[in-house]
């Protein structure tokens, strides 16, 4: 209860300063200074006379804001279609900066390595040798989803592993 009092009266105060304020602000003559002679209140009447009609006008028209200007041709964003395979610095599933720990996804016939870099190289080691079923699902549902970005070749052999794995999750099924 005493809370409440507490609170209510500090509105109250909150509130007198507030109304304070505003009926000083509105009491605050326009043109600061001292008080205008009559030949300048008559002046000042036809400045605000004017100044209303210029308001008035002002709302009548309609404001116009610039536009600007279309291209002949619009700007295309060109995408990679896929992650090239063999990068020297660069994964070729995630497309990330390759660190100091990377793997060889395998190797072509002209000898270029298909490289994968520290995080992909532990998801496919779970789907390969794994034995906790959901980390399994997990990591080959993570490769899975790069499977339309990395190249035919990569996504070729990435396939394999996921199969395996999903293989071994079936027997693991059968089992139970």
């Amino acid at each position: 209860m005493n809370v409440w009092l507490i609170v209510l009266i500090g509105c109250a105060v909150l509130f007198a300063v507030i109304a304070f304020f505003l009926i000083k602000e509105i009491r605050r003559p326009q043109h600061g200074g001292t008080e205008a002679t009559p030949t300048q209140k008559a002046s000042a009447d036809e400045g605000n006379l004017q100044s209303e009609e210029k308001s008035a006008a002002a709302q009548e028209s309609p404001v116009t804001v610039p536009v600007p200007p279309v291209p002949d041709e619009l700007p295309t964003f060109v995408f990679p279609e896929t992650i090239p395979a063999f990068q020297e610095k660069r994964c070729c599933i995630c497309n990330h900066e390759l660190g100091w720990r990377h793997a060889v996804l395998y190797r072509a016939d002209t000898g270029a390595e298909a490289r994968i870099d520290y995080d992909c190289a532990c998801r496919l080691n779970t789907i390969v040798k794994g034995t906790e079923r959901r980390e399994i699902a997990v990591a080959a549902r993570s490769i899975m989803s790069r499977l339309d970005d990395v190249d035919p070749m990569v996504a070729a052999y990435l396939t394999r592993y996921i199969k395996l794995a999903a293989q071994r999750l079936r027997e693991g099924n059968d089992e139970q």
